[in-house]
């Protein structure tokens, strides 16, 4: 792990835990401590898909 992943992880996991009062499961997507997509659902698997439908470019680094 880099210092850029645990700095990913640490943003992912701050904007997860203002999201939790939102919904039931909430998923963001971090890319160099900035967020790319983020979003609540009724699963994991559904809260991850909106988010990576926010900005699936950027998700992946584009």
């Amino acid at each position: 792990l880099s210092y850029n992943n645990i700095n990913d992880a640490d943003a992912a996991w701050a904007l997860v835990e203002d999201l939790r009062d939102l919904g039931p499961h909430a998923s963001a997507i971090i890319k160099h401590a900035q967020p790319c997509g983020a979003a609540i659902g009724q699963s994991p698997k559904q809260a991850f898909d909106k988010a990576l439908r926010s900005d699936p470019v950027s998700a992946f680094g584009g």
